[in-house]
């Protein structure tokens, strides 16, 4: 897989005084577009504070990743080359009903059909059920 470096954010010093490059592993491409995947674990955020944890579109990692991470890891010239994306999430509400949140943003999770699209194939599948039990 191919990879970059782009942006940084403390990564070895754990102090937090130190940024390192970020680098990205390349798993989608479209024309003149990328979708890169950062190789490493950056930071460990809760996906919502909230007793309970809402939906995508009100989330406060979504806050986070979209203010504070985005601001503290990239210049105002790298921001620039960051696309907003429409982002769909299929969320539910505290009654356990199904909501449709789109978003648009420029930092996001993986959704599970993208989890399943680009690392799920079929050699890892045959190896998972030779291993079952």
């Amino acid at each position: 897989m191919d990879t970059v470096q782009f942006g940084s954010y403390p990564q070895s010093d754990t102090s937090g005084n130190i940024k390192d490059p970020i680098e990205w592993i390349l798993i989608d491409r479209q024309n003149d577009k990328v979708l890169l995947l950062s190789k490493y674990i950056l930071d460990c955020k809760r996906f919502d504070e909230s007793k309970f944890p809402g939906p995508w579109a009100k989330c406060t990692l979504r806050n986070w990743l979209n203010n504070t991470f985005i601001n503290e890891a990239f210049s105002n010239y790298e921001i620039n080359y960051i696309l907003n994306t429409n982002v769909i999430s299929n969320d539910f509400d505290e009654q356990g009903n199904s909501i449709i949140n789109n978003t648009n943003d420029k930092i996001f999770l993986l959704s599970t059909e993208e989890c399943i699209k680009y690392f799920y194939n079929d050699s890892a599948n045959k190896k998972n059920k030779k291993n079952s039990y």
